[in-house]
């Protein structure tokens, strides 16, 4: 019986190995591994222990179905895109986990916690939390340790104008989340922010100086657009009469779900993965534009308004490129290194031509009527996340190595209120 144990738990340990170096079939050796774990050691501990007098059939039949419902948490964490939310996933892992550990346990002290029945406790546990470890889930929270501070607010407490953050079209970033640290930085600099929950009409403008919309999506299928026909024109007319608009999309689905809205403004968005073909590594891309390289372009929102507001380098995180009309200014421009993978899959590079983007951006802004629009093509850059796998890493604003990054968004919140030209 420890054999089979063994044998389970040899065929994790292949399942990550493979996983790590991207070798093919890392699937089948985990299925190898779950059958194996879960026919004929598990069959052994039920017949054991409805033999022994204090274990309810009731316990048992427990028992399996949360090590069943676990297995399929797994194998189904195994291949995105999920049915459930991985969240959700994560929960349910963590919650039969320790169903099957207390159960173990119980099992172990029914046979009086004898060393040949200690040997199915360790087996069994070992398996329980190799398997949890090899499950490619991240759980993202907000940091909401990360407060960089506003050295000399532009307007005293809640007295600036009213910024809306767009939450009425599914974003992938909510104040309660990614955005979490961009409203504190917002409010320490004295404006006023709300979440628009509503459609985007005249109404819901009327009093905001500047809306913000990140990674909206589309209610069906991430392709077709996120904004109907009259929010689209709701937006424009506001624009055009004095109101500024901050738009992001990060890489793809999210450019195709706002391209009929941008593209009233002179921004045409690639539908795809923007990668830096020398530095691009799949776990983790992190992208620098730096003064040094050309790739951050002096202008009025890079400068800032005072010497140490200006930006010299900008860490961005795997996003999208545009290219633009004559009258809109790069603020972050790509060189020769760079391609956009259009790829109709997430992360599916394969098989896809890479469409050279040299010259493209990934931050631009310009003048529209009375109006302001500033479109960036990564979010993340302007987030505070912290991203759990085996450790938890920071992501956004909040990583070291993008010092900069939340006084390009304090400069670009300043440029469409007007503060500098």
């Amino acid at each position: 019986m420890k054999t089979s144990g063994f044998i389970a738990i040899a065929f994790l340990l292949l399942t990550g190995i493979t996983s790590l170096f991207k070798i093919p079939n890392s699937l089948l050796f985990l299925l190898l591994g779950v059958l194996t774990m879960a026919l004929p050691f598990n069959f052994y501990t039920l017949r054991n222990n409805a033999k022994i007098q204090g274990s309810s059939k009731k316990l048992n039949f427990l028992y399996f179905f949360a090590f069943s419902i676990f297995l399929v948490a797994s194998l189904q964490a195994q291949q995105p895109p999920t049915v459930l939310p991985k969240t959700i996933i994560f929960l349910i892992l963590f919650l039969t986990g320790i169903a099957i550990l207390g159960y173990i346990w119980h099992s172990y002290k029914l046979h009086g916690g004898k060393i040949f029945k200690s040997n199915q406790f360790l087996l069994t546990t070992t398996f329980v939390l190799l398997l949890f470890l090899i499950t490619p889930i991240e759980i993202r929270i907000p940091d909401i340790f990360f407060r960089p501070i506003v050295k000399t607010p532009m307007y005293s407490p809640k007295k600036g104008p009213l910024i809306l953050i767009d939450q009425a079209h599914q974003n992938s970033h909510t104040l309660e989340m990614g955005l979490y640290t961009a409203k504190k930085l917002f409010e320490q600099d004295g404006y006023r922010v709300r979440a628009l929950t509503d459609k985007i009409d005249s109404k819901s403008l009327e009093s905001a100086r500047i809306l913000v919309v990140v990674n909206a999506q589309s209610p069906s299928n991430g392709i077709s657009s996120a904004f109907k026909d009259n929010e689209i024109r709701n937006v424009v007319s506001w624009v055009k009469e004095g109101g500024s608009l901050f738009l992001i999309a990060d890489h793809m689905p999210f450019p195709a779900a706002i391209q009929e809205l941008v593209t009233e403004f002179g921004f045409y968005f690639q539908n795809g993965f923007a990668i830096d073909t020398l530095n691009h590594h799949p776990s983790f891309t992190k992208d620098l534009f730096t003064r040094d390289t050309h790739t951050v372009l002096s202008t009025p929102i890079t400068q800032g308004m005072r010497p140490d507001e200006s930006v010299d380098s900008i860490m961005t995180f795997t996003g999208s490129a545009f290219s633009f009309a004559e009258e809109i200014t790069p603020i972050l421009r790509f060189d020769e290194k760079w391609v956009s993978f259009n790829t109709s899959k997430a992360w599916n590079f394969e098989k896809v031509k890479p469409i050279p983007i040299e010259g493209y951006s990934q931050g631009a802004y310009r003048t529209f009527g009375d109006g302001r629009v500033v479109v960036f093509g990564e979010a993340m850059m302007f987030t505070t996340q912290l991203v759990f796998t085996l450790n938890w890493r920071k992501q956004g604003m909040n990583y070291q190595d993008a010092p900069n990054n939340a006084q390009l968004l304090l400069n670009i919140i300043h440029w469409l209120d007007g503060k500098m030209d």
